[in-house]
């Protein structure tokens, strides 16, 4: 928006109010404005003017040097200068339009290379999370067409992979943890008929590799021996 605010030198020249913040007195009229100052009940209004004043400044939190923001006096094309007005600009700090061309191109460009990196890094997450559930569904019909038994052994192996992955083993403990999981199942794979001599194999081939892997004391031979004939895996391999 721009104001007119007064003529000077029979109109040669015109000193106008530009840009947003040019203050409620000079959209207003003498002798009927009334313009409200603060807020709440320590509100009053004025027909004189807001006591607020707009400055421009190198940056944001300067507080020096600052000039008054949205004056520009206008004159014709071919009207020689004012002197006083000329050698006032002429010391104010100078404008390099290249430069800031040249920093708004390398921002620009900046933001171009963060979009195209973001837009990379959403393709891969949305590539990777197909893979993974392509992975889960090619699990999911193995696993449907396992028996109950070799389930139950590849439930147990998992366990085995997850409790891995922790770096912490399980108590040797015949009442919990993975080693009590262990001599149930070979109860249930000695006892049971509908265990194949397949299935005992494997769980005892299981057993014999991840066992020691994840519970306490069976990496050393004696404990691992004796575990041996409590799990009775010579018998699931006989």
């Amino acid at each position: 928006m721009t104001h007119v605010l007064t003529t000077l030198t029979d109109a040669e020249v015109m000193l106008l109010r530009v840009g947003r913040y040019s203050g409620a007195e000079n959209v207003t009229l003498d002798g009927v404005r009334s313009i409200k100052i603060g807020g709440g009940m320590l509100s009053r209004y004025s027909p004189d003017g807001a006591l607020t004043v707009w400055l421009a400044a190198e940056h944001e939190k300067s507080r020096t040097g600052m000039l008054p923001f949205g004056w520009v006096l206008v004159h014709e094309k071919n009207q020689p200068g004012m002197e006083i007005l000329s050698a006032w600009c002429e010391q104010q700090p100078g404008v390099d339009v290249n430069d800031i061309r040249q920093k708004l191109l390398v921002a620009q460009e900046k933001v171009k290379e963060q979009r195209e990196h973001q837009k990379k890094q959403a393709e891969s997450r949305k590539a990777q999370e197909a893979m993974a559930l392509q992975k889960a569904q090619e699990l999911e019909a193995i696993r449907a067409a396992m028996t109950p038994q070799a389930r139950a052994i590849q439930d147990f192996l998992t366990k085995c992979e997850e409790k891995l992955q922790f770096k912490t083993k399980d108590p040797l403990n015949p009442g919990m943890g993975l080693y009590a999981e262990a001599l149930k199942l070979c109860k249930a794979a000695l006892e049971d008929t509908q265990w194949s001599a397949e299935d005992r194999k494997k769980l005892a081939d299981t057993l014999t590799e991840w066992l020691p892997k994840v519970v306490q004391k069976l990496d050393q031979t004696s404990e691992w021996k004796d575990a041996r004939k409590k799990l009775k895996l010579g018998a699931l391999t006989a």
